[in-house]
């Protein structure tokens, strides 16, 4: 949970303005770190004020970063090393971790390809610095905005799986990586992609799909989403975040939460108020929630309320008594039928007395 905590606040640091040297250790504040990296700044670098790569560089145009990585232990190290390509995570914060979620579809250069490291594992002796060089070369067209990506560093772990889940040490960086062609910045550009029910966590949820469609960054977004019944006025559910980030050409799935409330089938709809950086979008997106989703979720969602059966067994009781009083009123009729002959006969009999003593 610490280093969780210790990621995500770093994150959030870094990224206010994008002043980072992205550079943070996950793991135990014990101040024994086994290693550290350090950006070697370029004289081709754009502001020299900065502890993280921003460089202009015209298309086609190659070039070489250097990063120190040293080993402040006593024993040999491996540093794995790797460039990513930035992305936005599900909690609405830039990320430049390995991912294996499908790159955004209006994202063209990606620094993944863009940036190679001359070696991915780097072995260090006992208490030894050595510089590693990532060779640059821009893609061929020139392009507004900026690609936005990360040289991340992890420490390499030869443990078993078992041993791994007990280390709780472990440290990992990461260096920014910005570029373009003239160092201007563009507009971004959001876009609702979907709506729709899942599960996160093991809690149901309504997740919209922000697409930041532009290569531009978002350093500052707010999202206030309601759900309310497809034709109807009452809010059903809403969730309202503010200080979230996007990276260039990249979506997120916002979640907003059911609580411990069940998916119930139906239609709905989705209003929804993005404002980021200044500019404001609305959205109004219709979706439904079929009865094979629905149980399905409910199945596998842990803490939900459980279901009201009263009005139903009231429905029940109800309905059971009407037809005890139908058949009870129907057999009453037919037994007034019944007798009534028996009464007819006793009548005449009666008269037919009544003559004869006349």
């Amino acid at each position: 949970m610490k280093r969780i905590i210790t990621t995500i606040l770093t994150t959030i640091i870094i990224l206010a303005g994008f002043s980072p040297i992205f550079a943070f250790a996950d793991g135990k504040e014990e101040g024994n770190k086994s290693f550290s990296v350090e950006p070697l700044i370029p004289t081709e670098q754009a502001d020299k004020t900065l502890s993280y790569f921003n460089l202009v560089l015209q298309p086609n145009q190659e070039s070489v970063l250097e990063v120190k990585v040293s080993n402040h232990s006593e024993d040999e190290i491996t540093v794995l090393a790797e460039t990513n390509t930035a992305f936005t995570n599900n909690n609405g914060i830039t990320q430049y971790s390995a991912s294996e979620r499908k790159p955004d579809s209006t994202l063209i250069h990606s620094f993944s390809e863009i940036g190679r490291l001359e070696e991915n594992e780097i072995k260090l002796a006992g208490n030894e610095s050595r510089n590693i060089k990532i060779s640059l070369k821009m893609p061929d067209e020139k392009f507004d905005g900026h690609i936005l990506g990360g040289i991340y560093f992890s420490l390499k772990n030869d443990s078993t799986e078992e041993q791994k889940k007990q280390i709780a040490n472990t440290y990992s960086y990461t260096i920014g990586v910005l570029l373009s062609n003239t160092g201007e910045e563009i507009a971004s550009n959001l876009v609702l992609s979907e709506v729709r029910a899942e599960q996160k966590n093991f809690r149901n949820v309504i997740l919209a799909n922000i697409q930041n469609t532009e290569a531009a960054m978002i350093r500052e977004l707010k999202l206030d989403g309601k759900i309310y019944p497809e034709k109807g006025s009452e809010v059903l559910y809403q969730a309202q975040t503010e200080n979230l980030r996007m990276a260039p050409n990249s979506n997120f799935d916002y979640s907003i939460p059911l609580g411990n409330k069940r998916f119930q089938s139906g239609s709905y709809r989705l209003e929804m108020t993005a404002v980021a950086d200044g500019k404001e979008y609305k959205w109004v997106e219709k979706f439904k929630i079929t009865s094979d989703e629905a149980k399905r979720f409910n199945e596998t969602a842990v803490e939900l309320e459980k279901p009201n059966n009263l009005i139903y067994y009231i429905i029940i009781g109800g309905t059971i008594l009407a037809i005890l009083i139908v058949i009870v009123v129907i057999q009453g009729r037919r037994l007034s039928k019944k007798n009534q002959p028996e009464s007819n006969k006793l009548k005449n009999s009666s008269k037919k007395k009544k003559r004869k003593k006349k």
